[in-house]
């Protein structure tokens, strides 16, 4: 089937082997690309964040899909040549004339 919308690339990742690093933390496995079509992007909205250093613009967009997906607030976003962060967790959205449930959302923020 093939859904109208923007693909977006769900970077995921695995479990390691069992491993620990040196201060006794598993090791994270390899990353799997999963792709992922029909996505709706809205406008990216531009915030400016003070910090101790400085002003800092921080940039975030939603992502929504009529069908269900399985999306982790550890995954990662490709999307436009960028990668995002998603923040918290996947909610559904509804629409606002008749209350049916419509989708999945979420907000992803842009890793530097």
């Amino acid at each position: 089937m093939r859904f109208l919308g923007y693909p977006i690339t769900i970077l995921r990742e695995t479990s390691g082997d069992g491993s620990l690093d040196i201060h006794g933390d598993p090791l994270p496995g390899p990353i799997v690309e999963i792709l992922s079509e029909g996505w709706g992007v809205s406008w990216p909205q531009v915030t400016e964040a003070i910090e101790s250093w400085g002003e800092s613009p921080l940039s975030s967009v939603g992502f929504y899909r009529r069908e269900q997906e399985t999306i982790f607030p550890s995954d990662r976003i490709r999307w436009d040549s960028k990668v995002w962060a998603v923040q918290g967790e996947v909610r559904s959205w509804k629409s606002p004339y008749d209350l049916v449930q419509r989708g999945v959302y979420f907000m992803a923020s842009r890793v530097a």
